[in-house]
């Protein structure tokens, strides 16, 4: 693969999608949270990643389907879910550690836009579905767990 200006920000932001969930876990494990936030982890990045996925293959159905570059799936960057999952978990654990993961994941919803995988809208509406998963983990799955 020849490398230019594009893909060496694309592929940083492909190794941040995976780093910062793990992270987030990582934290949650040494955080002494308990075996229930370990549960609302595991919740939370599987309803992410499942209605993100879920959404752009929907998404290939409408108009808004199209990537900049051409190809299909758009409509809801996974990358961008996934990173912002993992930020907003860490700021409903603790303020401190969550805004020090959200620079990282700003950076992963840049990347997909400036290498021309996503559209503004296609970052911003995976920033408001994690965020909304997020917060509904945290306010009614943990009821249910604890």
């Amino acid at each position: 693969m020849e490398y230019n200006k594009y893909s060496i920000v694309q592929e940083i932001g492909n190794y941040i999608q995976w780093m910062l969930p793990l992270a987030a876990l990582i934290c949650t494990l040494l955080g002494s949270f308990g075996l229930n936030y370990i549960i609302l982890w595991f919740i939370n990045t599987v309803a992410i990643v499942l209605l993100t996925g879920g959404l752009k293959r929907l998404g290939n159905f409408t108009p808004y389907g199209k990537r900049p570059n051409g190809g299909d799936n758009t409509l809801i960057s996974g990358h961008t879910s996934a990173t912002m999952g993992a930020s907003f978990f860490m700021f409903f654990l603790n303020n401190y550690i969550g805004l020090a993961f959200l620079p990282f994941a700003i950076y992963t919803a840049f990347s997909r836009v400036y290498a021309l995988k996503h559209h503004v809208r296609d970052v911003f509406a995976a920033t408001g579905l994690s965020l909304l998963i997020t917060f509904l983990s945290f306010h009614y799955f943990l009821h249910f767990i604890s």
